[in-house]
């Protein structure tokens, strides 16, 4: 995350400055009834609009999106206190200029796809014409612990004058925004100002009572998915070539996050160098704000980029700084510039950074180095071609086949990261036992109907 121009150092009255700012963008808010929209025919679906380019549309009371219908959003789409926006296993929801769906505080969305019909939030497109940013992203905001404060704006989007809609925070850590589960977000990003895109999944002071699982974001602008505060436990999280960051997280966020993977394609970043697999700040200057970011992560594989192009484009498979604290067990990272970058004040060793049976290889450095121990990590020379050792299907990442990722065999020796995780005895967030993952719920790639997809960039089912 570039904090350049980003929440973390922004005011009130800036987001409220950025909102008047947008080009096209008008300070409107329509009535909750008006979020029923348009019907028309697509195929066998009837196509729902909702909302209005440029305008804030409110829903303030429970309502149901069926799979029975596609729906095409449009503008800032806000789900209000105390409504709750239910979403039908396989619905299609497709975003067009710059559209975002928003839970607000105090509101719940109930978005529980299957491994078979996944909910699918995608850019209004043509299948073979999508392109990454074209539309906003999904937005989840709660009352859970902040350490910017009680009321923050979030990164990205525009506020609706005279309201106190945008902003997340409070006093609450198992705090219930609902439940968001085999979902998935594809070409979300769009630009809301220079250098200020919106995430694929924005998590907002989002508390434990929240449950996320099988969510998987694909080709964003931005972020794939981005923690603020709060202390919501994800489960079985993808990210596949996005732009930014695949798991950034700021603010105070405490959660804990198991089987969770990132995979770079030749597409995912222009060259910058900021693009990395972790990146994690206590704020934008790095104060010693409590809570301190300290989430733990256990069972991950972060791929930066394999046949064909320099690692060094990508940044940095896990870059700790600006204070902030994180613990990373039972994982793997390959194929980086750099495998690891711990900058001061952060440090490996000090309370709250603790980085235990993590397998390093095919990367340029760690940094420091030694780091934690060298005895903790087996790395070599930066590896710039497929497939990666134990990986026998990751060569499909360079064709855009579905990179699952199974080892041939497992990298044993693990650490038991504590309560509130399943026990592993293998490294990376998956193993070569199949047993050992049915609880990903993978199926046939070709079946078409998988909650992952992996299309190569551009394309989508929908």
């Amino acid at each position: 995350m570039n904090f350049n121009f980003r929440s973390v150092k922004l005011t009130a009255a800036f987001g409220f400055a950025l909102a008047l700012g947008l080009t096209a963008c008008k300070d409107q808010l329509e009535s909750p009834s008006s979020a029923s929209g348009e019907d028309s025919s697509e195929a066998t679906l009837a196509e729902v609009t909702v909302g209005t380019c440029g305008a804030n549309t409110l829903i303030a009371s429970n309502t149901t999106w069926s799979s029975s219908n596609s729906y095409v959003i449009k503008g800032n789409i806000r789900i209000i206190s105390p409504a709750t926006l239910t979403i039908q296993p396989g619905t299609i929801i497709k975003g067009e200029c710059g559209a975002s769906l928003i839970i607000e505080r105090g509101a719940k969305v109930s978005a529980v796809g299957t491994a078979s019909k996944p909910i699918v939030f995608t850019s209004n497109q043509a299948v073979n014409k999508k392109t990454r940013g074209y539309w906003g992203g999904v937005i989840i905001l709660g009352r859970g612990i902040v350490n910017q404060g009680t009321n923050v704006p979030v990164e990205g989007l525009a506020f609706a004058s005279g309201t106190t809609y945008g902003y997340y925070g409070g006093t609450n850590n198992a705090d219930n925004s609902g439940k968001f589960q085999y979902v998935r977000i594809e070409y979300p990003g769009t630009e809301v100002s220079e250098g200020n895109e919106i995430n694929g999944l924005t998590l907002g002071g989002v508390g434990s009572g929240t449950l996320i699982d099988h969510v998987q974001v694909l080709y964003s602008q931005d972020d794939a998915f981005e923690f603020f505060g709060g202390a919501v436990n994800p489960r079985y999280l993808y990210a596949f070539g996005n732009s930014d960051d695949d798991f950034d997280t700021d603010f105070g966020y405490v959660g804990k996050v198991q089987f969770a993977v990132g995979v770079k394609t030749t597409s995912s970043e222009p060259g910058t160098g900021a693009s990395n697999g972790f990146e994690s700040d206590n704020d934008a200057t790095g104060t010693t704000a409590t809570p301190r970011t300290n989430p733990r992560f256990a069972n991950v594989t972060l791929l930066g980029q394999c046949a064909g192009t320099d690692p060094a484009v990508f940044g940095q498979g896990l870059l700790l700084r600006r204070n902030s604290q994180l613990d990373l067990y039972n994982s793997v990272i390959a194929n980086w510039g750099n495998a690891i970058t711990v900058q001061a004040p952060s440090a490996v060793g000090s309370p709250g950074v603790d980085l235990k049976t993590v397998t390093v290889y095919n990367n340029g450095v760690l940094s420091p180095s030694p780091l934690g121990g060298v005895a903790r990590f087996s790395y070599g020379p930066r590896f710039n071609a497929c497939p990666i050792p134990t990986y026998s299907t990751a060569s499909s990442i360079a064709s855009g086949a579905g990179p699952k990722l199974i080892p041939s065999s497992d990298v044993t020796g693990t650490t038991a990261p504590g309560v509130g995780f399943v026990s592993t005895n293998y490294r990376g967030a998956f193993s070569a036992n199949a047993a050992n993952n049915n609880n990903w719920d993978l199926r046939s790639e070709n079946s078409g109907f998988d909650w992952l997809s992996f299309p190569s960039e551009g394309y989508s089912q929908y």
